[in-house]
């Protein structure tokens, strides 16, 4: 595989995990109401989630969950070598395999849920689930700060810099670039054109105060 079919690879495996994460979460919100179930739910509120059993979608919205933890994961990988590894590169590997475990222990927690919910599971059971859910998606922010902070910095590192001045000493130029009145003044002055000798000397008068100033270094 050349590199501009890795880079649409997995450039599109980063757009994919955002969306997949999107739609998965909208489907199995909309399919069961195990899935809204959060922190500050009550009691009364788990009771009446657990009651009956989870819907075809909350299971098609959780396998496309899992699609995109591992999107992510394979997007987070590449951008990290690719922007030039190092430590920074495996930092940005570590977070990003952090961040992938801690989200996919979340989802099979939440997926146990909805296993459970319609066969007789209890709301201390059910509340203990949800608090264990909660408690590995608020991992995941952390992580998602350091990898964002490792592929930041490596991708500041990588940038052109621009608007640095200029050295004070002059570049030094190739013999071919050389002026014409250059040229003609290194020649012989036999092999010189028949030009007025004023002229020759004015013209080759220019050349060299033209030579001078340019090496000459300028500070200013």
């Amino acid at each position: 595989m050349n590199e501009r079919m890795q880079v649409r690879l997995f450039a599109g495996c980063g757009i994919a995990s955002v969306l997949l994460q999107l739609v998965g979460a909208a489907i199995a919100t909309v399919g069961g109401k195990t899935h809204n179930l959060t922190i500050s739910s009550t009691a009364t509120h788990i009771a009446h989630a657990v009651a009956k059993p989870a819907g075809t979608a909350v299971w098609i919205g959780a396998y496309l969950e899992l699609l995109g933890v591992g999107a992510f994961l394979a997007f987070a990988v590449w951008a990290s070598v690719k922007l030039g590894g190092g430590l920074l590169g495996a930092i940005g590997q570590t977070a990003a395999a952090g961040y992938a475990t801690l989200l996919a222990s979340s989802l099979a927690v939440a997926a146990a849920l909805a296993h459970r919910a319609g066969h007789g599971i209890s709301v201390q059971l059910a509340t203990t689930l949800v608090t264990v859910t909660e408690a590995l998606y608020v991992g995941t922010w952390f992580m998602t700060a350091f990898f964002l902070l490792a592929v930041g910095a490596l991708a500041v590192s990588r940038a052109p810099r621009s608007g640095l001045p200029s050295p004070p000493w002059p570049q030094r130029r190739s013999r071919s670039k050389r002026s014409a009145s250059s040229r003609y003044c290194s020649r012989s002055p036999g092999s010189r054109s028949r030009a007025s000798p004023s002229h020759a000397e004015n013209v080759c008068s220019a050349a060299s105060a033209r030579s001078r100033s340019q090496r000459s270094p300028s500070f200013i």
